[in-house]
């Protein structure tokens, strides 16, 4: 079982690497990564904990060394009480510790850099006060947040979050959206609008670490 685990890994980094290389050398120059939150709310498993972990900075290193710019998005599990929904509107004490611990063990993965982005969560919940829950929770992750980067850019995606303003207010905290979400199911899908040509500017790429 274990040996099977650390040969599907092995062949999920040899892809993924190969598929860095390739986007870089047609020339995009930012990397949207997925990263499911699921091993640390869901499963709660250290080896798929250290599998994600292992295949994010895999390619943020890699993706950083060819001098793209990186923005890394933590995804919301399945269940009731780790959805969006479930870890803002419902917030589980448990659900939302495990939420804090995955996110703030992948931020480690990001030198301090503002060529690096991160999004605690994906996506605003679809919940009857969202709007408010999400301010407040944009609120403390945003200073959980900024006590561990300096650099780093912090996302905010949703519902009246949009601005690129210095954070004063709750619809002025720092960077403007980075990216689109898309569906992909690969571990890296490069977007076709941007295939304009080696060194071209302003292309981008998105991909998952799982």
């Amino acid at each position: 079982m274990l040996t099977a685990r650390r040969s599907r890994s092995t062949c999920r980094k040899a892809t993924n690497v190969q598929r860095v290389d390739e986007v870089a050398d047609i020339g995009f120059d930012f990397v949207r990564l997925r990263v499911a939150l699921a091993p640390w709310t869901d499963t709660g498993s250290t080896a798929d904990q250290q599998t994600a972990l292992a295949l994010a900075n895999g390619i943020i290193q890699q993706a950083l060394g060819y001098g793209m710019r990186v923005d890394v998005v933590m995804m919301a599990g399945s269940l009731p009480t780790t959805t969006a929904a479930g870890l803002i509107c419902t917030a589980d004490p448990t659900a939302a510790a495990a939420w804090a611990t995955g996110w703030r063990t992948v931020l480690a993965l990001l030198p301090d850099s503002a060529n690096v982005a991160f999004e605690p969560l994906n996506e605003p919940p679809n919940c009857a006060v969202g709007d408010q829950v999400w301010d407040a929770a944009q609120f403390s992750l945003y200073r959980q947040f900024r006590a561990l980067r300096h650099a780093v850019n912090f996302v905010v995606y949703g519902h009246h979050w949009a601005t690129t303003s210095e954070p004063t207010s709750p619809r002025s905290i720092q960077l403007p959206i980075l990216a689109t979400p898309m569906s992909y199911s690969r571990s890296i899908t490069t977007t076709r609008s941007c295939l304009r040509g080696k060194g071209s500017p302003g292309c981008s790429m998105a991909g998952t670490a799982t």
